[in-house]
This record gives structure tokens, C-alpha cells and sequence, in this order.
């Protein structure tokens, strides 16, 4: 026997459970990741101010510096892409850039 009290369940043993009705338990893989993703990006979000607090001007600074670099460093990845289409990974792309070595 158990005692329904709105979304919680209590059984006869007296252990309680959450019940929602039409809700299945539980996530699939993509929202699991859709939810790490999110986290991340908040976290980096939320600590950005405290960051440019103790950096000054001189962290902006660096912040759009390094995403200058990224940038600039995405561009050159897909130029090599285009021009070989068979680089796939950055193994393929290093094994072109400094040969195979062991």
C-alpha cells in the first residue's frame, strides 16, 4: 500500500519517491551532451567577470588575443581541408606537416 501526497510517493516501508505522470526517467545520449555543453558554457560565463576583476584591461586584452588565435588557427585548418581532401584528422594533417615518424 502507499499514500500518494501530489508528485511524491510514499510507500508502505516508507520510503518516498518523486511520480510524474507522463515523464519518463532518465536521458538520451545527445541530451546528456546538450547538458555538458551547457554547464561548460555557463561556468565560463559566469567566471568571466571575476576574471576581467583581477585582470584588468590587460585580460581583455589576452581574451580577444586568444581568440584571434583561434580563429586565425580554424581559418588554416580548413584552407589545408580544401586543399587535400583526404586530411580527415589532425594526425592526417601532422603526418603531412612533419612527415611519419614513429
Amino acid at each position: 500500500r502507499s499514500l500518494n501526497y501530489g508528485s511524491v510517493v510514499v510507500s508502505s516501508s516508507g520510503e518516498a519517491t518523486e511520480s510524474f505522470p507522463g515523464v519518463e526517467e532518465g536521458s538520451t545520449l545527445w541530451e546528456a551532451l546538450l547538458n555538458a555543453v551547457n554547464l561548460l558554457a555557463g561556468i565560463g560565463l559566469l567566471s568571466l567577470p571575476y576574471c576581467l576583476l583581477l585582470c584588468g584591461w590587460a585580460g581583455t586584452v589576452l581574451i580577444v588575443a586568444a581568440g584571434l588565435v583561434c580563429c586565425y588557427t580554424g581559418l588554416l585548418l580548413g584552407r589545408l581541408m580544401r586543399l587535400d581532401p583526404r586530411l580527415r584528422t589532425y594526425t592526417d594533417i601532422g603526418a603531412v606537416a612533419f612527415g611519419f615518424r614513429g
